[in-house]
């Protein structure tokens, strides 16, 4: 096992080496990052450490690939996008010449506009009852159902009547 620390406390070259490399272990590497976090000449020396060594590169050139995709990915979106639109106006002018639009037209026109024997024909709107008269009408019917055979109104035209707007 190689030493990680001087006996000062800080990291050795081993031990910055290591972490760049991944050779150390799970316990080792925990160690070395728990240092770096709070000693600022260790993160200093290791920082130059990174920046002397070269970059990784990709095993290959990723361009080439990568803008491919691209492309494909751009030529479907436009695809989609150009296959709508040509459905629509495929169903568009499928119904304009079987000549649906124009039937919805006649009977648009047929519907609002209103002949001359139609408007004599026409009969008044019935009325609707009003607020008030739909409340004594919901009375009339409450005193209705509880009429008990001891109660029962006098005459039968009281009955027929209707409610009165006399209150008990």
């Amino acid at each position: 096992m190689m030493d990680l620390f001087y006996p000062d406390g800080h990291l050795t070259p081993q031990a910055m080496q290591g972490l760049m490399d991944g050779t150390l272990d799970e316990l080792g590497r925990l160690e070395v990052a728990e240092h770096l976090g709070f000693c600022n000449q260790c993160m200093q020396t290791y920082t130059e450490l990174l920046c002397q060594s070269p970059l990784m590169e990709p095993p290959q050139d990723m361009t080439l690939p990568v803008m491919r995709q691209v492309r494909v990915r751009n030529l479907r979106t436009e695809l989609k996008r150009w296959g709508m639109v040509a459905a629509s106006v495929a169903v568009a002018g499928t119904l304009w010449y079987t000549g649906v639009f124009q039937q919805m037209g006649q009977m648009v026109e047929r519907d609002y506009t209103p002949s001359a024997t139609a408007q004599s024909q026409e009969q008044p709107e019935p009325q609707r009852p009003t607020l008030s008269q739909m409340l004594q009408k919901w009375e009339y019917e409450r005193q209705k159902e509880r009429l008990q055979p001891d109660n029962r109104p006098y005459q039968l035209e009281q009955l027929q009547q209707g409610p009165t707007n006399e209150k008990e």
